[in-house]
Formats: C-alpha cells, structure tokens, sequence
C-alpha cells in the first residue's frame, strides 16, 4: 500500500479511467485542501458528458485524506523560486509540494512538468511517482497518454536535476 498525495491532474484522470474506487481502497490516498476544495469539481467522460467529481464527501466518508499547508508554509516555500517558477507553477501543486516535503513518506503523483521539475529542485525525486506506476502498483494496467508514465515522469526529474546544476529555478 503506498501513501500517495495526488495532485488534480491525477486525480481527474483516475475518475476518467474509471480507475478511482479502486485506487483509493487499495493505496492511502491524500490530497492538499487546495486540490480538494478548489481545483477538481467534474471530468468529462468519452461522450464528453461533465461527470462531476466530489472529493469532499470521500474526504467526510474517510476514503481519502485532506492535508493543509499553512499560509506562513506557502509563503516561504514561493520565496525560494525564481519569479517563473512561482508565476507557473499552480496553487495546488505548491500546496503539495509543500506537504510533500514535510512528510517524506508520502509519495506526490502529478503529470505536471513543472511540479515534477521543482521535485527535483528540492531534492524530493525520489518522493514523485507516476500514474503509470500507481496503477501498477495496485495491480491495474490501463493504456495511458504519455503524461502518465514512468518515462515522462523521469525526463522531467532529469530536466529538473539539470535546471539545479544550470543555477535555473531557484531564487539566489
């Protein structure tokens, strides 16, 4: 079972798949508020019809976890980051990150290069996983887009790695 915190990117396409019950009863499952409260409200299924998606009642039902970041956290964690780091990356994914690094047994899930980059920035590569790992893990196997594989999730570890050797990403 892995302690997994999910960005909404991940969690949106998990509902797509129809992969979500499953997930979350076979993994930990924790989202930032963020996410929960102002970022996943509906997918749209193959006959693009909005599915709507009700994070807080998993959270009520004590399928998933909510975690919060304080104000004091996300205010010292944008300061670290150059002005296109903090422009770009979203409030979910900062929130996130935030938590990730305060709790080092949790694993961050996200198909965004961004997050994934400043993963690397931190030094917290190896608390990322992709989707597609997610679902191996829980004995799913799904044909993905290439934004949720182990593959796409390392280039951009690597490109990371190699922004923190450029000097690129983070405030001097």
């Amino acid at each position: 079972m892995n302690l997994l915190l999910l960005d909404a990117d991940v969690i949106i396409d998990l509902h797509r798949l129809g992969v979500w019950k499953q997930v979350i009863s076979k993994n930990r499952v924790s989202v930032a508020s963020s996410v929960a409260r102002r970022e996943v409200y509906y997918y749209i299924d193959d006959d693009g019809t909005r599915k709507m998606i009700d994070l807080i009642e998993d959270i009520n039902q004590e399928r998933i976890n909510e975690l919060s970041a304080t104000a004091k956290e996300l205010q010292d964690f944008i300061k670290r980051f150059d002005q296109c780091i903090e422009a770009e990356l979203g409030f979910g994914e900062k929130e996130s990150l935030v938590l990730l690094e305060k709790d080092d047994c949790l694993l961050f899930c996200t198909c965004d290069s961004l997050a994934i980059k400043v993963m690397s920035l931190m030094n917290l590569g190896e608390n990322g996983i992709s989707m597609e790992r997610v679902l191996q893990t829980t004995g799913l196997t799904q044909e993905l887009e290439y934004k949720h594989t182990d593959g796409y999730f390392n280039d951009n570890l690597k490109r990371g790695s190699i922004m923190k050797v450029q000097g690129t990403g983070l405030k001097r």
